[in-house]
């Protein structure tokens, strides 16, 4: 099928998508300057936003652009709205990285791995890892586990034709535009998971469909196995998030269409975001 052309599946950092809804993790996304690492592009912003149980009507977020000592293509400041001014005196990558890892020590649950959503994960995941290097010369990659929203739109319409973060919007009317802005398209990401979890909820595509007891003793659907403690057992909990939490508000709106405008600028096989 066309997804297994760009979808690792013995990616040892993947998470399956319809494997169990996730109520505890990093959405984040990246603004570039192209589209390899290897060849040279380098990662210029980076958005992220924790979601936990219950943390909807405020949740930590990180925001930072970042130089890449290298004058943009003028295709990326038209795409992005980034200019070479914006980014002058940023942090480089590898200060940018500590402070990730920084905000990332203050908010995420201690002894847990951490676990990314992104769309077209293995492209973010794959600056991050670069930078990560750059950051820490010993380091092989950053490290996460990651599951991907675009997978996911590809198992649960394998009909469709695009699953781009703007033709998702448009379909589950989370938005009009896609700003090419990295917090704000992790914003609009996480969005699309909520959906695409409430989605698979309702076609019963979930693949763990097992019963556990709430803290009340009722019988529910195992909706989460959250993550793997280090030492631990699977932990679970109740109905995912992404099925029961409200609607965020007109703050939280919000990367696709770049990926398609790259391909023509820069002529790359790469798949869509």
């Amino acid at each position: 099928m066309y997804r297994d052309r760009y979808i690792n599946r013995n990616n040892p950092r993947r998470i399956e998508p319809l494997d169990k809804p996730l109520d505890t993790y990093v959405v984040l996304d990246t603004e570039t300057t192209g589209l390899h690492p290897e060849e040279g592009a380098t990662i210029i912003e980076i958005g992220a936003l924790l979601v936990t149980p219950g943390n909807e009507n405020a949740r930590p977020r990180s925001e930072q652009l970042i130089d890449p000592q290298r004058p943009l293509p003028e295709f990326i400041s038209r795409l992005t709205g980034i200019s070479d001014g914006m980014l002058r005196d940023k942090p480089t990558a590898d200060a940018a990285m500590l402070r990730f890892h920084q905000w990332l020590d203050d908010v995420w649950p201690a002894g847990r791995p951490l676990t990314v959503i992104a769309h077209n994960a293995e492209f973010d995941i794959g600056f991050l890892d670069a930078a990560e290097r750059a950051h820490d010369p010993d380091a092989n990659e950053f490290d996460c586990r990651w599951l991907c929203t675009k997978e996911m739109s590809w198992e649960l319409n394998p009909r469709k034709r695009h699953h781009r973060v703007s033709d998702l919007i448009a379909d589950y009317r989370i938005g009009d535009v896609e700003e090419h802005r990295a917090l704000s398209d992790a914003i609009q990401e996480q969005m699309i998971y909520r959906a695409l979890c409430r989605e698979a909820s309702m076609k019963a595509k979930w693949n763990e469909m097992s019963t556990v007891l709430d803290e009340q003793g009722r019988d529910q659907p195992a909706g989460f196995v959250s993550q793997h403690p280090r030492g631990a057992g699977i932990e679970r909990s109740g109905s995912p998030s992404c099925a029961v939490e409200p609607d965020l508000d007109e703050h939280d709106s919000g990367h696709d269409g770049r990926r398609h405008h790259m391909h023509r600028v820069f002529g790359k096989n790469h798949p869509n975001k």
